[in-house]
């Protein structure tokens, strides 16, 4: 199985070029499985902001829904991510897979909100799930831990437990990074990434057999493990 890790730009002004870079970039090597940022198509400065703006809130709401339609533009078999949703009167940060069969399918929510000037997230969202179910997407089992919950084990050992094979852990840090063996300093881990035309990163790995694997979304410049 492919699997290919992509960062794109924080800013709504770079994304466009950025999205055309990983959808051209796909297009000449495919893969079975794309895993982008946490939240991806929304300024992660929003959330820099203590009190909630609903207009900004509507806006990333309406850019994600715009954006999960494009999804279909990657050659993949496979979409992983995150994105704002409203769910029964409670805002939340949803894990979602989209898959080419079978479109668009909303996973648990981000329980470990961080509240700290990075991202006041407990402030803007709604806990979620406590729980970390792993879910059927296509050929792999998933679990996801969204960005910060990659400090908390007990959770991956959770999902290990219940046969997910692959972690997805999309991240809203939007700064350059780095990751050594799955090694968490601070807010700065990641996977090997490539750069396309300085807009978008992308690190395309080969997985095999029951291998659990944990994928994020930063770190150093790629090489293709086959």
């Amino acid at each position: 199985m492919k699997i290919t890790v992509c960062e794109l730009p924080d800013e709504t002004a770079r994304r466009e070029v950025a999205w055309a870079d990983l959808v051209r970039s796909l297009r000449g090597s495919p893969t079975d499985v794309v895993v982008l940022p946490e939240m991806p198509f929304c300024e992660w400065a929003m959330f820099r902001r203590r009190t909630v703006d609903l207009a900004v809130w509507r806006s990333a709401l309406a850019a994600h829904d715009t954006m999960v339609t494009r999804l279909g533009e990657l050659q993949a078999g496979v979409v992983l991510a995150s994105r704002p949703v409203e769910l029964q009167g409670k805002r939340l940060n949803q894990a979602f897979a989209w898959t080419r069969d079978g479109g668009y399918r909303g996973a648990r929510a981000k329980y470990y909100l961080p509240d700290e000037p990075d991202g006041w997230e407990a402030s803007w969202f709604d806990r979620g799930d406590r729980e970390f179910p792993p879910e059927s997407v296509g050929r792999v089992t998933v679990g996801f831990q969204l960005c910060t919950e990659l400090l908390f084990s007990q959770a991956a050992w959770e999902i290990g437990q219940k046969g997910g094979q692959l972690i997805a852990a999309p991240r809203g840090d939007r700064r350059p990074s780095a990751v050594a063996h799955g090694r968490m300093p601070g807010r700065d881990h990641g996977w090997l990434l490539r750069r396309l035309d300085e807009s978008a990163l992308v690190r395309q790995r080969r997985v095999r057999g029951s291998q659990l694997a944990r994928l994020s979304g930063r770190g150093d410049p790629a090489r293709d493990e086959r």
